[in-house]
């Protein structure tokens, strides 16, 4: 079928290209060429889209999300998987967002499971993965019920044999290892596995506010088990006390087992070669380092604005970029919600700073912004200009992630359609969006029968 664009402004996924007033002709799904003309005059396309002095781009890779599947979910700690109806909006978001290829993160999801997910979308759906020894040990330890026998089989040379990109996430929940090598702080630990813990015991979610007042008695020096009580009560979360009070005499030895699935994935990572995503917090920072020195190019460090002040941030990403590491950072829910980002001081500084190779969403708790709404934000501010953030999650992605998104990531002759079209005032309105050069998003609409367009 031939397909032709027209009225567009190209942002190629170069990093510095825009291409005014053209025109592109699709054929058979691919890229046939580029018009120097607006409209070109008695054509003979199948369909006609009008980007109407819009920017077209190529559709968005988006290489770190959960809860896109109905797997063990999030990351190494496994919950049971979200029903098959949240997977469906959680994928129409990503959709409409302009994303066309989407990475899972929630590494125990197995074969069967993200077949299913990949029926329910047009979007390229691709994996990483964790399924090796030490993490189905931890995930014994630390799992909230969503692990079944069936994935306890799999191993992740049969799952990179059968197309698994990389590791990931590693070390989300962690605790730093201490630059003297004593034993990890406890006080590091990651706040957001208490709210896991408690939802699964209870039902009853909390925030991360409430799960940092308990994680402060639990571990403080002087325990007081009255306040705990008092505060558990509060909260209507008794029922968890006795996991939390598990987590508490048994986190040392949680500890090192978390310190030690990360060096796990370290080691697969070097042998299979391909590439690590490791959870970049202020808790896991010298891991970040340490870690990106042994793999260099084969390292991704994610969300690295999270929970950081921009000095530190920078610090860690400089250290990453040094050996040849990406560093990724993620659009938060400062738009959404306000719950994990306040605002995007340390994002802006990271982008000014150069340091920032790519862009993903995350999950956020399930109230992300999308990736075009935190890069119009960052256009806005005078941080970065559009080629370069559309760079971010398009051809950059492709670089740092081999086979991510196959003949993907650029505008130009011969590669895929998996093109956006965005509103010319706001790029984070998204108009119309092509997969392998059909419309499965018409006018901000998601076209139900996308597989007969």
């Amino acid at each position: 079928m031939r397909v032709l664009i027209v009225n567009a402004n190209i942002v190629t996924g170069d990093g510095k290209t825009i291409l005014q007033n053209r025109s592109i002709i699709i054929e058979n799904g691919l890229i046939e060429s580029i018009r120097n003309t607006p409209c070109p005059i008695y054509d003979n396309a199948s369909h006609i889209v009008d980007a109407a002095g819009g920017f077209v781009i190529p559709g968005l890779i988006n290489h770190h999300t959960h809860c896109i599947t109905r797997g063990p979910s999030p990351c190494d700690y496994a919950l049971p998987g979200i029903p098959k109806a949240r997977v469906i909006q959680n994928l129409n978001q990503h959709l409409l967002e302009g994303e066309t290829t989407i990475v899972n993160q929630d590494g125990f999801v197995s074969t069967k499971e993200l077949e299913e997910a990949r029926s329910l979308t047009p979007m390229l759906l691709q994996t990483f993965s964790l399924q090796m020894p030490i993490h189905f040990k931890k995930a014994k330890v630390f799992s909230c019920g969503g692990l079944e026998e069936e994935h306890y089989k799999i191993t992740i040379e049969d799952m990179v044999k059968k197309g698994v990109l990389g590791i990931g996430e590693v070390g989300a929940f962690g605790i730093s290892r201490p630059p003297e090598g004593d034993n990890p702080d406890i006080k590091y630990i990651d706040v957001e596995y208490v709210p896991f813990l408690v939802r699964n015991e209870t039902g009853h979610p909390i925030s991360t506010e409430e799960a940092a007042a308990l994680r402060l008695i639990l571990f403080a020096d002087s325990y007081d088990d009255n306040k705990l009580t008092k505060l558990m009560l509060e909260l209507n979360i008794i029922k968890a006390k006795e996991k939390l009070l598990q987590l508490k005499e048994n986190i040392m030895e949680n500890a090192w087992l978390n310190i030690k699935a990360c060096d796990e994935a370290v080691s697969y990572a070097k042998k299979l070669k391909i590439p690590l995503d490791f959870h970049n917090t202020p808790q896991t920072w010298q891991q970040v380092i340490e870690f990106s020195q042994e793999l260099g190019e084969l390292f991704q460090a994610t969300h690295s604005n999270f929970l950081y002040k921009p000095g530190k941030a920078i610090e860690v990403a400089r250290e990453v970029k040094k050996v040849g590491g990406w560093v990724d950072i993620c659009t938060g829910n400062y738009f959404t919600s306000g719950q994990f980002f306040k605002n995007h001081a340390t994002t802006m500084a990271l982008v000014s700073e150069g340091l920032a190779d790519m862009i993903s969403t995350d999950y956020s708790g399930g109230y992300w912004d999308s990736i075009l709404r935190v890069l119009e934000y960052l256009i806005d501010q005078n941080v970065i200009d559009l080629p370069r953030a559309i760079s971010m999650a398009t051809k950059n992605v492709t670089e740092a992630i081999p086979n991510v998104a196959p003949n993907r990531g650029e505008i130009r002759e011969g590669k895929v359609a998996d093109l956006v079209v965005l509103d010319q005032r706001r790029i984070s309105k998204v108009k119309t969006v092509l997969i392998g050069g059909k419309v499965v998003v018409d006018n901000g609409r998601i076209i139900q029968n996308f597989n007969e367009n």
